[in-house]
């Protein structure tokens, strides 16, 4: 599984405390399932991933504003359905004293891996989610009127009126 370790590297790069105290970041795969099918051994990978933060004196929103930034990356999916949105991040917090208490975020994530064989050799790569929006980067003004080489399925609208 490769989203843990990068979900870990996100929220360290994003948290002072946390790059300061990694030892407080705890991660876990939980309910984890292997799909696949018959004839091919490509295979998708589902579990909730429990995020614990011990001993945390931060607001937590210094937590899930980076974590949902890495689901839009990661996990976009999560996002772009209302019911997934509204059920994105399952927390508790045992509230220790006043300024610090044990978080646990909880969130549901996928891995597709694909499987090949070459000359003998069978390899199995993790891939990436797809762009949501493939020009994100680029706004639809600048698509369709500075660059439309680069914006192929953009039409300029014909300024006759109807």
């Amino acid at each position: 599984m490769k989203k843990p370790a990068s979900l870990r590297d996100a929220l360290e790069a994003s948290s002072a405390w946390l790059k300061k105290h990694p030892d407080n970041l705890l991660i876990f795969a939980e309910g984890g399932r292997v799909a696949a099918r018959y004839g091919d051994t490509s295979y998708l990978t589902s579990y909730t991933l429990e995020i614990v933060i011990t001993d945390f004196p931060e607001d937590h929103a210094t937590i899930y504003v980076p974590l949902i930034a890495w689901l839009a990356v990661n996990q976009p999916d999560a996002l772009l359905n209302h019911d997934t949105g509204n059920r994105l991040i399952e927390f508790e917090a045992d509230i220790l004293n006043h300024t610090t208490c044990d978080l646990s975020l909880k969130i549901d994530l996928t891995e597709t891996v694909v499987v090949t064989t070459v000359d003998g050799a069978t390899s199995a790569t993790y891939t990436d989610e797809p762009p949501v929006d493939p020009y994100h980067d680029v706004s639809a003004w600048e698509a369709i009127y500075n660059q439309p080489d680069t914006a192929p399925d953009f039409t300029v609208p014909d300024p006759t009126p109807v």
